[in-house]
């Protein structure tokens, strides 16, 4: 019948509508008495398998740098969400917002359902780094006359800071001086902010 026919996971009865009997090219359907029994027809729901591979070569850059790669087979137009962990089995810290800090992460990639068609799937847990970003700290240098009065400079800056970023340090105490001469101005720490925010640990120095 057109009934018997189906394109969605699920299933319909295949149901015989008209039957020929023949002998060569003789219809001899009318010698026959006939018991219809009807067949089933079924389309099982796919379960996709997901592909994650882990995205190289991250760079502390200031902005959200999340997953991108992973691949459905067989492609059923799933959409695909990112999800990121804090853990190795990717069962702690879930969160779908991609990170920005330098540091490991770990991430999943999910495949909804799509009803009649497949089933959810995810991906296995993989790592997702974001390296720190190289920056070159160097002290400031001062020379002047003897006036009796100690001589120190706490100025510093950086090569290599994102544009909207600002380096401060402080001096180890034996960068100051007082007679004639000379010290290396050394720096002890370093703080690199954006606006108020510390993101000195998004930095190698």
């Amino acid at each position: 019948t057109n009934a018997s026919t189906i394109t969605n996971a699920g299933s319909v009865t295949n149901t015989i509508s008209t039957i020929t009997i023949k002998s060569g090219t003789t219809d001899v359907t009318s010698n026959y008495s006939i018991t219809k029994n009807n067949g089933t027809l079924k389309i099982n729901m796919v379960t996709p398998t997901i592909s994650l591979s882990q995205r190289t070569g991250l760079v502390y850059n200031g902005s959200a740098q999340g997953a991108h790669s992973a691949t459905v087979s067989p492609n059923s137009r799933q959409s695909i969400t990112y999800k990121y962990y804090t853990d190795s089995a990717c069962s702690k810290g879930e969160t779908t917002t991609a990170p920005t800090n330098a540091g490991t992460y770990y991430v999943k990639a999910y495949a909804a359902k799509v009803d009649n068609k497949t089933n959810a799937a995810n991906s296995g847990c993989v790592a997702h780094t974001i390296g720190a970003k190289t920056v070159t700290v160097t002290a400031g240098s001062t020379t002047r006359n003897w006036n009796g009065s100690a001589l120190t400079n706490n100025t510093c800056a950086g090569t290599g800071l994102l544009s909207n970023h600002t380096v401060s340090c402080t001096m180890t105490n034996a960068s100051t001086i007082t007679n004639a001469g000379s010290v290396t101005n050394t720096i002890s720490t370093v703080t690199i902010k954006s606006g108020t925010t510390d993101v000195t640990s998004n930095y190698n120095r």
